[in-house]
């Protein structure tokens, strides 16, 4: 089979805004955000404004966000991002409801913090490595017991056996790119600390400033590997060029950190119905990159 690779983009692109890929079907965004939900999280008055995926696309009002608590991480989130300092990275302070809970009603709040996603690529890799650095310190895990489709994939990715969701794929495609990366896995000798599985999704810079963290998805993996992520993240949405795994190859184990990255949207994308085939193309094109350093083939 040929595999064609994903065009990665060369030049100036710092600026540009990142159109982030959905990943997973969100439920409609309701015409109107619930007058309840922003009494219950302090908002002021005014007239909600919808906000897009760095925000879970919430609604802004005033001061505050407010969005679906979906997904297991949102509670730790909220508990870590109370009391998260980072230098160099501002992190939105999660806002509790009228009876002191951080997610009231399916629902959660935070302090919104200006900014877009842009193509800021080597800032938000250096802010990665800064946040896991800063959660060493953290004493509460995230729960990664869960059977949300990146709960899955973060497990899928790392664990040695055949699961069921390899078991099921019915792409051809998707399944020739899993099981290169499968097959290039080597063991990574970096200690394990609490990462973030989405950093740039949730990373906003406002026009002059620096990055700013609007959310928290915990994983636990070796130190490095949200770095890698956002990498892969950006390769994958043509965010940055093949070069940034140079620029950042003091970071310990990084080919293989990467080899998990890719896997990670791979079983993302192999637990959706119906996934689009420039999607697989780009995860081949990243994953022929990745391979290539290792000197494996796809």
């Amino acid at each position: 089979m040929q595999v064609q690779s994903v065009a990665l983009p060369q030049g100036d692109i710092v600026n540009k805004v990142v159109k982030t890929a959905q990943s997973a079907p969100l439920a409609p965004r309701p015409e109107r955000l619930p007058e309840q939900v922003a009494a219950v999280f302090h908002a002021a008055d005014g007239e909600p404004v919808p906000l897009g995926s760095a925000w879970d696309h919430g609604w802004r009002i005033g001061d505050v966000v407010l969005s679906r608590a979906v997904g297991p991480h949102v509670a730790w989130s909220a508990r870590v991002r109370d009391r998260l300092s980072v230098p160099g990275l501002t992190v939105a302070r999660p806002v509790r409801s009228t009876d002191g809970r951080f997610v009231a009603g399916g629902w959660r709040a935070s302090t919104f913090v200006p900014g877009h996603l842009v193509q800021r690529v080597d800032e938000t890799v250096v802010a990665a490595l800064r946040l896991e650095a800063a959660l060493v310190s953290v004493e509460e895990q995230p729960d990664t017991s869960g059977d949300d489709i990146f709960s899955v994939a973060d497990r899928c990715a790392w664990s040695p056996d055949v699961g069921a969701v390899d078991m099921g794929l019915k792409d051809a495609r998707l399944r020739e790119v899993i099981q290169a990366l499968r097959a290039a896995r080597e063991e990574v000798s970096s200690p394990v600390g609490i990462g973030h599985a989405d950093m740039l999704g949730t990373t906003v810079y406002a026009e002059g400033g620096g990055p700013a963290l609007t959310d928290l998805v915990g994983v636990v993996r070796p130190h490095g590997y949200t770095a890698a992520q956002t990498m892969v993240d950006a390769l994958l949405i043509g965010a940055t060029d093949a070069e940034v795994f140079e620029r950042f190859s003091h970071v310990p184990d990084l080919d293989q950190l990467a080899v998990r990255a890719v896997l990670y949207r791979a079983y993302v994308d192999a637990q959706m119905e119906g996934v689009k085939s420039n999607i697989v193309s780009n995860l081949e094109g990243v994953a022929r990159l990745v391979l290539t350093r290792l000197s494996a083939t796809l």
